[in-house]
């Protein structure tokens, strides 16, 4: 059977070089161009920071066994081991995933104010505190399986202390709050690109570049 392993650790190498590239190209322009650095520029470092370690894990778990059947595991020791970097890899995960929207919407906060209403910058703003409690909710839970005793994984479940009903509703809820973060930096900087005196092409660029972080 083919080692999917090798397939992740390839995937998260190359976007994770290219995400570098693209971060170093934002800071020269916003430190030594433009001179205006700010808080999204905070963020979006913290992201890659994040993802880089979030990386770093789920390749040693891939050294484990992650990306193999069970039975393909020599060691019977390792998947739990793989198991472990597995579980501590979707903490920095969940950094990286929540920073990266709060950067995308500190960013539009940045551009548009005070070209928009209040109301559209307190419901950024709303976007930012959600995103924030929700990750915190999801990070506990990746804590929660991080912590499961050796002998609680060899009997089959996962997690310490939260119930499985527990955990499927904090799931829920993220992915909920994850629909709506990205529906809304989706669709609304085409709410206000479409309403510019500008060309198509002008526009297509501006739509894809304010809403290419989701």
């Amino acid at each position: 059977m083919e080692d999917r392993g090798v397939g992740v650790c390839t995937v998260s190498l190359i976007l994770g070089l290219i995400a570098l590239v693209l971060v170093v190209f934002r800071f020269y322009t916003r430190f030594e161009v433009i001179h205006k650095p700010g808080w999204d520029d905070f963020f979006i470092a913290l992201a890659l920071i994040c993802a880089i370690a979030s990386s770093g894990l789920e390749y040693m778990a891939v050294r484990h066994g992650m990306g193999k059947h069970m039975w393909q595991i020599d060691d019977p020791n390792d998947w739990i081991t793989a198991y472990r970097y597995q579980s501590i890899a979707a903490m920095p995960f969940q950094i990286s995933s929540a920073a990266g929207k709060i950067s995308i919407i500190i960013f539009l906060i940045r551009t548009l104010y005070p070209a928009v209403s209040s109301f559209e910058i307190s419901c950024l703003q709303t976007l930012i505190i959600l995103t924030i409690v929700m990750y915190i909710l999801g990070f506990l839970v990746c804590l929660d399986f991080a912590s499961t005793p050796e002998e609680t994984l060899r009997s089959g479940a996962q997690g310490n202390y939260l119930t499985p009903q527990a955990q499927e509703k904090v799931g829920m809820a993220v992915s909920g709050v994850n629909l709506l973060t990205d529906l809304t930096l989706a669709l609304y900087p085409v709410s206000l690109v479409i309403k510019m005196q500008l060309t198509l092409r002008v526009k297509l660029g501006l739509i894809g570049s304010m809403g290419a972080g989701v």
